[in-house]
């Protein structure tokens, strides 16, 4: 259902640049109050926003009832929302230190992103991503149960005084390594029916090219969040067809005027 806004006086009232921003309502937009200036600054923002994004837009991403995570013919149903921030250099902006110094931030833009996941993707992505923590933290908690058994530790005192602190460790680091094998042959196993890299989903290569990139380098398995529900409201989270072209047709209106 479109949603209706209701502050004509607004200067992007009834734009494509209301659309694109998409916020829940006039009275939550961060845009309210602010002067012609800086109404026009944001403008320039979101016309260099614009020219970075896939004639397409997002919303094929978010819109589509198959995920798009799967790979292969079969694609299963959406089920999810897998969620992440995206950046760009561009527009360069400043930002300046503790020390008060200035200098370029790596981000001059943020986008989020959120992709249709079904039940399986979003399994297979927080196994991943909680196999190795949990595997350590599971042979270190049983190597401190073991180590408070009197009958345990003491006969290994009496052989040496610190071989209880020693298979304390040996544990911990069995936990840590074997998590990581087990990460690792999952991983392998998995990514025959699920994309780990959403920079490998062929929207988001082209904005690679454009120079997007994760904000959340997790290297080889992309940082996600699952929920239920859409984003309510934020930057190309609508459904509307985000392309540069429309934004240009926009611009180009308003030089008329």
């Amino acid at each position: 259902m479109p949603r209706v806004y209701t502050n004509e006086d607004c200067p992007l009232h009834g734009s494509d640049y209301c659309a694109r921003l998409n916020m829940e309502s006039c009275d939550t937009c961060t845009v309210r109050g602010r002067n012609e200036e800086e109404m026009q600054l944001l403008r320039d923002d979101l016309d260099a926003i614009a020219a970075l994004m896939p004639e397409e837009g997002l919303s094929e991403l978010f819109l589509t009832d198959k995920c798009v995570l799967c790979k292969g013919e079969e694609k299963g149903a959406r089920t999810w929302y897998a969620q992440t921030d995206i950046g760009n250099a561009q527009p360069k902006r400043k930002r300046t230190t503790f020390l008060g110094i200035k200098r370029e931030a790596s981000a001059g833009s943020i986008l989020p992103v959120q992709l249709a996941c079904c039940d399986a993707c979003r399994k297979r992505y927080l196994t991943l991503q909680y196999v190795a923590p949990v595997t350590a933290a599971a042979c270190m908690t049983l190597g401190l149960v073991l180590m408070s058994i009197r009958p345990i530790r003491e006969p290994l005192m009496a052989v040496m005084p610190s071989l209880p602190v020693i298979v304390f460790l040996a544990l911990t680091l069995a936990g840590v390594l074997g998590g990581w094998l087990w990460r690792k042959a999952l991983y392998k196993r998995y990514e025959e029916k699920t994309e780990f890299s959403i920079f490998r989903i062929e929207t988001l290569q082209r904005m690679r090219r454009l120079g997007w990139f994760e904000l959340y380098d997790g290297k080889n398995l992309s940082r996600l969040v699952f929920s239920r529900k859409r984003l309510r409201q934020g930057l190309y989270t609508g459904g509307e067809r985000s392309s540069a072209a429309d934004m240009s047709s926009v611009s180009a209106g308003c030089e008329e005027e």
